[in-house]
C-alpha cells in the first residue's frame, strides 16, 4: 500500500458553491419590440426563431437546410455547433442531452422568415453547399454564438430600450417561462 493515501486531504474542505445569477426573461412586449426591431435585417429569421422556439443558440447555429421542413413547419434539432475561436469549431452530432434530439414546431410567420432568409442566402452567395448552414457568415461558414449575442442581439435590444442583459439564452429562458405560465404564449 505504499504510495496510496487512506484519506483524501481535501475531505474536510467544503465545496465552493457559486451563487447563480437570476436568469433574465423578456416580457411579451419586450420580445415583440425586439422582433420588430430586427425585421428587415439579415438576422431577422434567427432572432425570430430564437424568440419563439426555445432553441439553444448552439442548436440554432448548427441548423442545416435538411433540418428545416417548411411544409411540415418543423425544424429538426440533432446537433450543435461548438465554436472555439475564429478558425476552430466542430459540429457535434449530439445535443446537450438525450432529450435534446427533437422536432420543434414553427409558427407560420417564422417559417416564412426562414424561407425568405434561405432564398436570400443563395441569392447573395452567403451559402456554402458543403455545410448547408441556415445561419452562416457571408460565405456560409459557421458564426460564433458570442458574436451573435454581442452584434446581433444586444444592439437592437438597447435600441428599443430594453435595459435587461440580453444574452444568447434570454430567449430560451423567456420561452420556457412563458410556456410554464400559459399554453397560449405566442
Amino acid at each position: 500500500e505504499q504510495g496510496y493515501v487512506k484519506v483524501s486531504p481535501a475531505a474536510p474542505l467544503r465545496r465552493y458553491k457559486r451563487k447563480r445569477s437570476r436568469m433574465e426573461t423578456l416580457s411579451r412586449e419586450e420580445r415583440i419590440k425586439l422582433i420588430d426591431e430586427a425585421r428587415g435585417t439579415r438576422w431577422f429569421a434567427l432572432i425570430y426563431l430564437l424568440a419563439t422556439s426555445g432553441l439553444r443558440p448552439s442548436e440554432a447555429l448548427a441548423l442545416t437546410y435538411d433540418d428545416v421542413d417548411l411544409e411540415q413547419l418543423t425544424v429538426t434539432v440533432n446537433k450543435k455547433l461548438t465554436y472555439f475561436n475564429k478558425d476552430s469549431y466542430i459540429f457535434e452530432n449530439a445535443t446537450k442531452s438525450d432529450a435534446g434530439d427533437r422536432d420543434i414546431p414553427l409558427l407560420e410567420e417564422v417559417a416564412a422568415a426562414l424561407e425568405e432568409h434561405m432564398q436570400w442566402q443563395k441569392k447573395v452567395g452567403a451559402y456554402d453547399p458543403a455545410l448547408a448552414l441556415v445561419f452562416g457568415d457571408d460565405r456560409g461558414n459557421p458564426v460564433d454564438s458570442r458574436w451573435v449575442m454581442n452584434s446581433i442581439l444586444k444592439p437592437p435590444a438597447h435600441q428599443v430600450g430594453i435595459k435587461k442583459n440580453v444574452t444568447n439564452y434570454t430567449f430560451r429562458h423567456t420561452v420556457g417561462t412563458a410556456i410554464g405560465r400559459t399554453k397560449d404564449w405566442t
